[in-house]
């Protein structure tokens, strides 16, 4: 197939505030896709998510692995495809699952964990949108990516995942958050650069939680981005238990998803 003949597709690699929500899928994210002719969305976004996953399924992405499940009419098309990717914090990490664990390159993204109790789990009522990937995605994974705060709050003694509780509890004392946002930075424009080194029409764009800007890098704000500038008023109760209780499984309303398109949309 000639590769202008290929769907033009919007791919998604981030965190919590890049999924859509199982039940009302409202995101800016499905009206920038419309907004810029893409015909299909793969969103590879996974709450929870740390800055390594997150890099690591866009290159997977960007290099057309193919992970289980995964087929040549599926692949990143270098001449009009989009690629955004969407920061998270520091505060994260990805480790391997079991003792004994090992990462095996040719699985690729099904080396994380992307099944998730309270987000994605069989036989449960799904909270996010799972990726389109999913069924093809082993429960016992080689690796273990998520938010450090949450793996000691959680009910990790319900659902391990080979995780040693004190372990991770202790692992908080150990994190230092300004180096990983260092570290983080490299990460970010070290996709981004891999993009570049590739593309012949198509384009990426970073957001979400990337505290480092680089000159010459395709950046777009998000929804807190407006709200702190003054552009977008905070909703009355934000804060509040109704407030929470609107929100989506990506922390926010969708009457903030179309107000905030709204204000993006004529500085595209």
């Amino acid at each position: 197939m000639n590769p202008h003949d290929k769907p033009k597709t919007l791919w998604i690699t981030g965190d919590s505030f890049a999924t859509f929500d199982a039940i009302d899928g409202t995101h800016w994210l499905k009206q920038f896709a419309q907004h810029n002719g893409c015909e299909r969305i793969f969103n590879l976004a996974r709450g929870g998510f740390d800055t390594k996953a997150i890099c690591y399924v866009g290159k997977q992405i960007l290099l057309n692995h193919h992970w289980p499940g995964r087929t040549a009419e599926q692949e990143f098309n270098p001449v009009h495809d989009i690629l955004v990717c969407w920061g998270t914090s520091p505060d994260r990490v990805c480790h391997k699952s079991y003792i004994d664990s090992e990462f095996d390159p040719e699985l690729g993204i099904a080396n994380l964990n992307w099944w998730s109790p309270g987000l994605v789990w069989p036989d449960r009522e799904n909270k996010q949108v799972p990726m389109p990937w999913q069924e093809h995605m082993p429960i016992d994974t080689n690796l273990y990516s998520n938010n450090i705060s949450t793996m000691a709050d959680y009910a990790i003694e319900e659902h391990p995942m080979g995780q040693d509780v004190e372990y991770v509890k202790t692992m908080l004392l150990y994190h230092d958050w300004k180096w990983e946002d260092e570290v983080s930075d490299h990460m970010y424009h070290g996709l981004y650069q891999l993009h570049e080194s590739i593309s012949l029409g198509s384009k990426m764009w970073m957001t979400g939680n990337i505290r480092q800007k680089r000159d010459g890098v395709n950046y777009l704000p998000c929804i807190g981005d407006y709200q702190e500038q003054g552009i977008m008023a905070y909703p009355e109760d934000y804060g509040t238990d109704a407030y929470n209780s609107r929100t989506l499984v990506n922390h926010v309303t969708p009457e903030e998803h179309n107000e905030f398109w709204r204000w993006l949309k004529p500085n595209l």
